[in-house]
């Protein structure tokens, strides 16, 4: 990969209203969250809510998206505390 689009960024934390946000307290460095499975009521409401993320890095720290469901926008979540270049 040409070293010009390779850039490291810091992302602040999640802000409160991002889904993301409680992912970081879960304890587990990196996990994936399988959206199509069966789950507590709680998950299912979480995962029916419109929900507010984190957007793209080129938008700043204060970029977001919303308007969709976690499960109209995903499969799945890999979440991953750290993530550095290979």
């Amino acid at each position: 990969m040409p070293t010009a689009w390779v850039s490291q960024r810091t992302a602040p934390p999640p802000r409160p209203r991002w889904f993301e946000r409680p992912l970081g307290s879960v304890g587990f460095g990196q996990f994936v969250i399988d959206l199509r499975q069966s789950a507590p009521a709680p998950v299912h409401r979480w995962l029916d809510a419109p929900v507010v993320t984190r957007g793209l890095p080129e938008g700043g720290p204060d970029a977001h998206m919303a308007g969709a469901t976690l499960a109209q926008w995903f499969d799945l979540i890999v979440h991953c505390q750290t993530v550095t270049p290979a």
